[in-house]
């Protein structure tokens, strides 16, 4: 089964218009962009999301 949470995010314009641009550039939704960029982001600092073998555990890191 899979495991997700319906956010709310507000963001400025600018970011919200180079996230668009981004996420056209990369062939994939607005929300497909955020993940991908967060799971780049957790992975490079060593935090496992769930899809990889990192050292720490995103839940770990959060409590």
């Amino acid at each position: 089964m899979k495991h997700e949470v319906k956010m709310q995010l507000r963001l400025p314009v600018e970011i919200r218009d180079a996230l668009a641009a981004d996420a056209r550039d990369n062939n994939r939704s607005m929300n497909g962009q955020i993940i991908a960029i967060l799971k780049e982001h957790f992975r490079s600092i060593g935090v496992d999301t769930g899809s990889s073998s990192s050292s720490k555990s995103l839940a770990n890191q959060t409590k």
